[in-house]
Parts: structure tokens; sequence; C-alpha cells
């Protein structure tokens, strides 16, 4: 990966451009290194994570509560982004709980073991956690056990710090596999 600095008495549109280019080599290279670790867990998807073109995205924070039309088209952007990742948002209730009900449902495909998870994160908290990044310009979040090869992936959907939902491959959502335990306290290692 190479780093590009400007020239003395470079211009500013050189100096965007190269900045612009490096920054796209990073994106580049995250996602190779990316997709190489996705290979060990799933192929396919690895596969079209790596194809995919890329969506411009520029986060925000709100300053202000958005009105309903704009909550409401923000959300319709969030959903054709999905759709054209072959991703399925499911919703979850907005009650307080909804970043425990999202992960609730992507392990058990039910949003109602949210007391049980956020009591299991909870004492994972006091395990280390060995490796928590983000990366620079995307809402790109992994967490990584110290102790155990992780087994499969969670995704959340999250809207402008105000409400998580959970997401799955479309196809995998229609195939029915990951069904809820039939026991009263589900493990999160199941």
């Amino acid at each position: 990966m190479t780093h590009m600095f400007p020239r003395e008495g470079a211009s500013s549109s050189s100096t965007s451009m190269s900045s612009q280019r490096s920054e796209t080599d990073d994106d580049r290279m995250i996602a190779m290194v990316l997709s190489e670790e996705y290979a060990k867990l799933d192929g396919a998807m690895a596969k079209r994570l790596t194809n995919l073109t890329s969506i411009p995205h520029v986060p925000r924070i709100n300053t202000y509560f958005p009105t309903y039309s704009d909550a409401t088209m923000d959300h319709y952007r969030l959903l054709d982004r999905l759709n054209a990742y072959g991703l399925f948002e499911v919703r979850v209730a907005g009650d307080g709980n909804c970043q425990f009900r999202a992960l609730s449902d992507q392990l058990y495909r039910s949003p109602d073991y949210h007391r049980h998870v956020r009591k299991e994160i909870v004492k994972q908290f006091a395990a280390k956690i060995c490796l928590l990044t983000s990366f620079r310009d995307t809402c790109f979040v992994e967490i990584v056990p110290q102790y155990q090869t992780p087994q499969r992936e969670l995704w959340l959907s999250f809207w402008s710090e105000v409400h998580y939902n959970s997401l799955y491959d479309a196809r995998v959502l229609m195939s029915g596999c990951n069904s809820p335990p039939s026991s009263e306290h589900p493990t999160l290692t199941d």
C-alpha cells in the first residue's frame, strides 16, 4: 500500500486527486483482506463482497431530530442499498433494546431472547475481546474473540444513532436455517 504526500508547490486539485486515489487504494486493500478472511467462512459471500461496486456513502451525525419525511426517505435509501447487496432487513421493536433484539434475531431467528443476549454480552465484556476495529469512512465494525475462532457473522443495520435491525442474505433467509432454539435459555455459542 502506498501513501501519497503532496510535493511542495503541488496544486490543491492534484493533492485532492492523490488523496482520493490513496483512499481508494486503502479501500481496495481492506476489501481484499476482508474477502480473504470471509473466504475461510463463506466463499460465496466473500466473492460477492469483493466484486461489488462501491456505493458512495457519507456518514453523518444527527444534530437534530429528523422529520418523519426525512426519516422515511433515509430508510428507503438504506433499503435500496441493502437490496443492491442482496440483503434483507428484519425490523425489531424500537423499545430501547433494539440492538439486543437484533442480535437475538441474528442468533436465534427471534428477538424474544434479547434479555438473555444482553446478559451474555455483559459477561463477555469481562472476557477481554482481542480485536475491535472499524474502518475510516465506513460503518463496518469487526469484533474478533480472543480464544475462539468465529463460526459465523452477525449482520445488523444501524440507522443514524437511533435504531438497529437484523440483516440477512436474502437467499439464506429463504432457506430457513438457524432456527430458534427450543430451550428456555439458549447459549450464544450454539
